[in-house]
């Protein structure tokens, strides 16, 4: 549960394990042309809802996370209660994961939701 000025805004359990309900993260990235896409398809994940471990953001689209390498993943929840995930800029050493700031985000995420978690 947030609030939006005096609104109370009330948020439901979410399942995004590939047994549960159908309950899809939306994906937000660059485009090669810089741009943001949001994408709710599989993007190297078996499932929907998971989050991929393979890629990064840069600006001009989506690179590989490097071996013995992390990437790091910024998790929001929309006011509607939608999951939004916000791909990270670097791909780390432990470390550096752990100190890494939230990036530049979409105006749909940035405007409409509040942070909930940072995936390493």
């Amino acid at each position: 549960m947030f609030y939006l000025g005096a609104n109370k805004i009330a948020t439901t359990q979410q399942d995004t394990s590939p047994t549960g309900p159908p309950d899809i993260l939306t994906r937000w990235y660059h485009d090669a042309g810089g741009n943001w896409v949001s994408n709710t398809g599989i993007e190297g994940a078996s499932a929907a809802g998971q989050i991929s471990n393979e890629h990064y953001d840069t600006p001009t689209g989506l690179a590989d996370i490097g071996v013995a390498r992390y990437g790091v993943f910024w998790l929001f929840i929309h006011f509607d209660g939608d999951l939004h995930v916000v791909y990270g800029i670097g791909t780390y050493k432990l470390a550096l994961a752990e100190m890494a700031l939230v990036p530049i985000l979409p105006d749909a995420v940035r405007d409409f939701s509040t942070l909930a978690a940072k995936i390493i």
